[in-house]
């Protein structure tokens, strides 16, 4: 979802990457959700999982971003 929403840009600037991070985290939090409700066979149990994932997901993102805009790996990728 991330890398699809950033190849629609010619110029993608930080708040495209922000906002595609952003996307990518909350269906990663939800995926991860709807899947522990299966695994734990109730939704209550799965919810109880929720605000760490919520942190995991936000942790990941900032980084992701941090890492994107203030490293120069595009030399490296040429």
């Amino acid at each position: 979802v991330i890398s699809l929403l950033i190849s629609k840009k010619e110029n993608p600037t930080l708040k495209d990457y922000i906002l595609a991070v952003t996307i990518g985290a909350i269906i990663m939090v939800v995926g991860y959700t709807i899947g522990r409700s299966f695994i734990y066979a109730t939704p209550k149990a799965a919810m109880l999982k929720l605000p760490f994932q919520i942190v995991q997901a936000s942790f990941g993102a900032i980084m992701a971003v941090i890492l994107h805009t203030r490293l120069p790996l595009k030399r490296f990728l040429k």
